[in-house]
């Protein structure tokens, strides 16, 4: 198998996912005439609005992975990456990765790169240092950009938000498909105390020798953190 010519590597948060996001894969596909996309998810979750809990990297990958799937868009041309930390920087490694006969196009909103976005700013001199080719691919706006907070606020919203989630999702997925990724955006979010718990765990435990303790929001609808551990006050 040849390896692929034109990678583009398109970095985000994509919590959630949506139609904005596919066309976006599909100017890459078909004008940019991409072998492969990266496509690469930042590790930090989003708070959904009205609630105290979160849309993280591995239920955003699953959203993806099934529109992509349920649109018909070539799968094998097509590979998800969650970032450890920063989704840019976990781009910018693939520049020390990249054969020389292979471009790699970095993927960049057009609003993001009217306002100067930083993330790709050093492209030149780093794939010069590199030896490969690699430059930036702006992709075109849509005339009604979708915002994925709009959607994140939708999901807080239950049943008020359903029409405004489904709206969202990409033409060629079917009222079935829709409800089904509604589902999973309402029951897969994961409750902010968990992610601080996940998050802290190795902290509290290695730098102050914390072996038990909890972290516990005062109710369903906030977000502000206490913690709790033998021998010591709740902090916030």
């Amino acid at each position: 198998m040849n390896a692929p010519r034109i990678v583009a590597i398109y970095p985000g948060s994509f919590k959630p996912p949506h139609a904005g996001h596919l066309r976006a894969i599909e100017y890459l596909l078909n004008e940019c005439g991409s072998d492969q996309i990266h496509i690469i998810i930042s590790n930090r979750s989003r708070l959904i609005p009205g609630t105290a809990c979160a849309l993280g990297a591995d239920l955003a990958r699953r959203l993806f992975e099934l529109q992509l799937s349920y649109a018909g868009f070539p799968l094998d041309k097509i590979i998800i990456e969650i970032a450890e930390h920063r989704a840019a920087d976990h781009a910018l490694a693939y520049i020390g990765r990249a054969a020389k006969d292979q471009t790699l196009l970095f993927a960049i909103g057009q609003l993001d790169h009217e306002h100067n976005d930083p993330r790709f700013a050093d492209i030149d001199s780093l794939s010069a240092s590199a030896g490969v080719q690699a430059r930036v691919q702006v992709l075109p706006a849509d005339e009604n950009p979708i915002r994925a907070s709009i959607f994140r606020r939708a999901i807080g919203q239950g049943e008020a938000g359903r029409t405004t989630f489904f709206e969202g999702m990409h033409r060629r997925l079917t009222i079935e498909k829709k409800e089904e990724l509604w589902g999973l955006a309402r029951t897969s979010l994961k409750p902010v105390a968990e992610i601080y718990r996940f998050k802290l765990d190795p902290i509290l435990r290695g730098q102050f020798e914390v072996s038990a303790w909890s972290v516990t929001t005062e109710n369903e609808t906030t977000t502000d953190p206490e913690f709790t551990w033998p021998g010591k006050n709740s902090s916030r």
